[in-house]
């Protein structure tokens, strides 16, 4: 009944880890698109006809440019965020597991008496 309780348990943090793991998965392919994305824009950016024209408006590349980095710092503090949960999953699954083994190992010791 205990070791049940225990398997369930690591079975619920298990799965909550791996979920979590494909979203910081998946936000980390995204900062790396948006990375490239703003490196691709100041490799192409013209200052001069943005500052001489400036009725470009959000069109322009600077509007682009800080689209793309509110972006990218949502995605970043999103994976901060994210790391620490998976952290602290992984911390409470270690605890988990060393109590299940610790029961594994009495009810063995109980058992060969």
């Amino acid at each position: 009944m205990v070791r049940e309780y225990f398997d369930n348990k690591l079975k619920n943090i298990d799965e909550n880890i791996k979920v979590k793991q494909q979203e910081y998965d998946k936000n980390c392919d995204l900062e790396q698109i948006l990375k490239k994305d703003i490196f691709k824009i100041q490799e192409e950016s013209d200052i001069n006809f943005e500052v001489f024209y400036p009725r470009s408006g959000s069109n322009s590349r600077r509007g682009k440019m800080n689209e793309l980095c509110e972006r990218l710092n949502k995605v970043e503090i999103d994976n901060q965020e994210l790391r620490e949960t998976l952290d602290f999953l992984e911390e409470k699954r270690n605890k988990y597991q060393s109590m299940l083994n610790e029961i594994i190992e009495l009810v063995n010791r109980s058992n060969s008496k």
